[in-house]
C-alpha cells in the first residue's frame, strides 16, 4: 500500500504542472523509468484514473 501511495504521489508531481496546480518539479531519468516499471509491475490503486491523465512519458 505505501509503494502504491508513493507511485501516486509521483504521478502528481508530474502531472500537476501540466495543469497549473503546481510548480515544475526536476525528476530525474531513473526516478522516471522507477516509477514507469512500478507501475507496470501493479502498484496503481493510487493513481489518477486514465481518462483523467495519461501516464507520464507514455
Amino acid at each position: 500500500m505505501v509503494i502504491d501511495m508513493i507511485v501516486g504521489a509521483l504521478q502528481r508531481v508530474l502531472v500537476f504542472p501540466v495543469w497549473g496546480l503546481a510548480i515544475e518539479q526536476v525528476v530525474r531519468d531513473t526516478i522516471v523509468a522507477a516509477y514507469e516499471r512500478l507501475c507496470v509491475e501493479g502498484f496503481t490503486s493510487r493513481l489518477l484514473p486514465t481518462v483523467v491523465a495519461v501516464r507520464p512519458g507514455a
